[in-house]
């Protein structure tokens, strides 16, 4: 009775690897029709100087939380404090658009928040018409803003109050921006840091994206914030640490904030899928994450003085539907779960991609684990120099990593790909795509 039932188990829940090749998948045709809609906008995208204000939210919860980031820690509550961890703001405008930036000392930007939010700025006093949302990927911070048994594992007990809470102060720090909006200047600076970055699947044998970019708004009355991204795994607490840390994205901003003419300094986490942090090995904890905080916010500082500003009009913002609807959750080298068990465990919700376009500067955001070996790939793709990877915007697709790893077992591999062999070269096409499309949508 027992082998029948397993077998029984075994026929409806599983099924061989889904192999079809990614163009012949429902959702890469929608993906096109949206696409070819959006390569023609509706409305002008020039309009007025651009404006921007910023401002900043301490999110650490008033009462013991999950930590988010690790199955192994079976949703337990952080024990003590070591750092605060905060969301950070844009509020861009030109007149012709409103788009808030959040950049959130959080694991991912979960999908029970993404509609809730848009929702609450869209009915807002002054409405945003777009939210183009990261993460820094701590894998210290709080959780419990996840539903069923695998947002369980991810971030713990759900809590459906600390998400509201969440979207009230999200919306409260969107509201103090847009109430700081000055014309503002624009630069960009990008620098190769290989010494913080390591590619943890494939170590020196697989291609590294150690690039640390940064975006300099400076205000009318010379106040400066930066958007920075970079693409190491915010895990330098480890997986047995119980305490809630905003990780080394948190030390970054907070030096380049006390240690610079910086008010406000955002971090998103880049290309994070096949990259981890280092440091020398003698350096772990909360020491491995200041030396890597402190280290990176040395190199932003050092490019503070010798920025090229220049004003624009150009503000666009896309989003495009990704096909999510046949996820592969596997099982061994050969075998997948069929989608209703995926469903199951994590719910079933819309994937996209957004894209922001900032004068000449272009930001894709990914719901996924994007790997940085890709970066190259979409990047030529895109044809838009330079182009901004980030991850987590609103939706989880797990790992996307390049087709030639999918059978090493690997956790990032193997565990973590939900997309199936296809998933990193349908990723790549659809950034390329969008990232063309934003260059030609902008006068």
């Amino acid at each position: 009775m027992f082998l029948g039932i397993f077998l029984l188990l075994g026929l409806l829940t599983l099924r061989p690897i889904d192999q079809t090749p990614y163009t012949d998948w429902q959702g890469y045709t929608q993906a096109l029709e949206a696409l070819q809609q959006a390569s023609t906008p509706e409305v002008p995208v020039a309009g007025e100087a651009l404006r921007v204000g910023w401002a900043k939210v301490n999110l650490t919860p008033d009462h013991l939380s999950p930590l988010a980031g690790y199955g192994n820690r079976l949703g337990a509550s952080y024990e003590q404090v070591v750092d605060s961890v905060y969301a950070r703001v844009f509020v861009l405008d030109n007149g012709q658009r409103r788009v808030a930036y959040f950049a959130m000392d959080l694991l991912i930007a979960p999908p029970e928040l993404t509609e809730r939010l848009q929702a609450a700025l869209r009915t807002d006093a002054f409405p945003v018409d777009f939210v183009y949302l990261t993460a820094t990927h701590s894998h210290h911070s709080f959780g419990g803003w996840a539903p069923r048994l695998g947002g369980f594992v991810l971030a713990g007990k759900f809590d459906e109050d600390a998400l509201e809470r969440l979207v009230t102060q999200l919306q409260h720090a969107t509201r103090q921006a847009a109430a700081t909006l000055q014309p503002c200047e624009v630069a960009y600076t990008e620098t190769h840091v290989p010494t913080f970055v390591q590619n943890r699947v494939m170590h020196e044998e697989g291609e590294l994206d150690d690039v640390l970019h940064t975006v300099v708004f400076r205000k009318q009355d010379g106040a400066l914030a930066t958007l920075t991204t970079y693409t190491a795994h915010a895990t330098s607490l480890g997986m047995k640490d119980l305490r809630l840390s905003a990780d080394y994205p948190g030390y970054f901003s907070h030096q380049v904030e006390t240690q610079s003419r910086v008010e406000l300094a955002a971090f998103s986490a880049g290309a994070v899928g096949s990259h981890g942090n280092q440091s020398p090995a003698s350096i772990t904890g909360v020491a491995k994450a200041r030396l890597i905080g402190d280290g990176l916010a040395g190199e932003v500082c050092r490019a503070l003085d010798s920025l090229h500003f220049s004003t624009t009009r150009r503000l666009d913002a896309v989003q495009i539907p990704l096909a999510f609807d046949k996820p592969q959750l596997r099982l061994g080298r050969y075998l997948r779960f069929t989608p209703w068990v995926f469903h199951g465990l994590f719910g079933k919700y819309t994937t996209s991609l957004t894209a922001l376009r900032i004068g000449s500067l272009v930001f894709v955001g990914i719901p996924a684990d994007f790997s940085g070996e890709l970066t190259d790939d979409a990047t030529r793709a895109a044809a838009a120099s330079p182009l901004i990877l980030t991850s987590f915007n609103g939706g989880y697709m797990g790992y996307i990593t390049p087709k030639k790893y999918y059978n090493l077992d690997k956790y990032e591999t193997r565990v973590m790909n939900f997309t199936g062999p296809e998933g990193g070269p349908y990723l790549v096409e659809m950034i390329g795509r969008l990232g063309q499309i934003m260059e030609r949508r902008a006068p």
